[in-house]
C-alpha cells in the first residue's frame, strides 16, 4: 500500500513560450533584477549564457532552491522557466514565487504577449509498505507474478509505467504520467505528472501560473493516487 500522507516533493516547474520576444539588453537585466528584488526574490548567483540569449538566476538559500530562466527559445519566441528542485517548501509557496517572477517579467517588458505553449511538471516520492515499490506496481497494480518477469533472466532493479493521454478538446493539455520505483530508495514510488498545452492563448498583459500549477497538483494527488490505490 502506498503511504499517501508521507509525500516528499522533488520538483516543481512551469514553462512558457510566448511572442513577441523581448531583447535582453543590459538595462533590462538591471531592471529585471530590481523588479525581482521588489517582489521579495533575491538570488545568490547569476549566469548569463553566451550571445547573450538567456539569463539564468539561481537561489540556493532559504526558503529553498529556485531557478529562473528568461530568454530566447527560437526566432522571435521568448521563454520563461521557473523551477524548484528539492523545493523544501509547499507548492503554494512556490506558486506565489512563480507569480512574482511573472509580474517582474511583465513590469520589465510591459505589453501584451501571446502564450503559445505552457507546461507544468510536478515530481513526488511516496513510500510504500512493502520492501520494493516495483513489486507493488508489478504484482499489486498490474496483477502479474514474479515468475512472469523472471523470464528476462536478470535481477530487476526497478521499473514502472508511462501513460500518455491526448487532449479531448483543443484547449486541453496532453497529460503524461510516469510511475516508477525510485532507484535510490526502491521502497519508494516516484511519480511525475506533466501537463502540456500547445494551444495559443489570446494576447494578454497578465501571465499567472497559479491556475495551471493547481490543476496539475490536483490531478496528481487525486486521479493519479486513486489509480495507484484502486487494487486495494
Amino acid at each position: 500500500m502506498i503511504k499517501t500522507n508521507d509525500r516528499m516533493s522533488l520538483h516543481f516547474g512551469v514553462n512558457y513560450l510566448l511572442v513577441p520576444f523581448q531583447e535582453l539588453g543590459e538595462k533590462f537585466h538591471i531592471e529585471f533584477q530590481r523588479n525581482l528584488i521588489g517582489e521579495g526574490l533575491a538570488f545568490s548567483a547569476l549566469k548569463k549564457e553566451s550571445k547573450p540569449t538567456k539569463w539564468m538566476f539561481n537561489r540556493d538559500l532559504d526558503p529553498g532552491p529556485l531557478q529562473i530562466m528568461v530568454g530566447e527559445a527560437g526566432p522571435q519566441v521568448g521563454q520563461i522557466v521557473i523551477a524548484a528542485s528539492q523545493p523544501n517548501r509547499s507548492l503554494e509557496v512556490f506558486t506565489k514565487e512563480a507569480q512574482a517572477v511573472c509580474r517582474s517579467f511583465t513590469k520589465t517588458w510591459p505589453g501584451k504577449y501571446q502564450i503559445i505553449h505552457r507546461d507544468v511538471t510536478i515530481r513526488s516520492l511516496y513510500p510504500t509498505e512493502g520492501e520494493h515499490a516495483f513489486e507493488y506496481l508489478w504484482e499489486g497494480m498490474l496483477g502479474q507474478t514474479g515468475k512472469k518477469i523472471s523470464i528476462l533472466n536478470r535481477r530487476v532493479l526497478g521499473g514502472g509505467l508511462r501513460v500518455v493521454m491526448p487532449p479531448e478538446n483543443p484547449e486541453d493539455a496532453v497529460i503524461e504520467i510516469k510511475i516508477e520505483s525510485f532507484f535510490e530508495d526502491p521502497q519508494k514510488i516516484f511519480i511525475e505528472t506533466q501537463f502540456t498545452w500547445g494551444n495559443p492563448l489570446p494576447p494578454t498583459d497578465n501571465i499567472d501560473p497559479a491556475g495551471i500549477l493547481e490543476l496539475v497538483e490536483e490531478y496528481g494527488t487525486e486521479e493519479v493516487l486513486n489509480f495507484l490505490e484502486q487494487h486495494k
